[in-house]
């Protein structure tokens, strides 16, 4: 043995990629770690506050029992909506480019 190093045995190779597959194999059934329940409820509150705040900013404030009152200048409103224009544009081309791309993959 010289510099302390010795050569691996003659099943080394087999038996690293054997363990490396058996890890493999039982960590693609795990569990996530939030449930997708917990994930919808979130996207159904978000949606509910964004919702109750653009009601709150369009409606006139004596027609409401607390004082909320929010002016908004056109120039606001027309960048958010293209802010959400642009923004789900390119999220509907990513989604096609996705699928046509893994599809040709495989």
């Amino acid at each position: 043995m010289k510099w302390g190093v010795e050569n691996p045995s003659a099943d080394f190779t087999s038996h690293v990629m054997q363990r490396i597959t058996s890890a493999y194999v039982t960590n693609s059934h795990t569990v996530p770690l939030l449930k997708q329940r917990i994930m919808q409820v979130l996207l159904g509150v978000f949606i509910l506050v964004c919702i109750a705040l653009l009601a709150l900013c369009f409606t006139t404030p004596l027609a409401l029992p607390f004082q909320f009152s929010v002016e908004l200048p056109a120039r606001y409103i027309s960048q958010g909506f293209s802010f959400l224009i642009a923004f789900w544009l390119v999220m509907l081309l990513n989604l096609v480019l996705r699928k046509t791309f893994i599809n040709h993959s495989l």
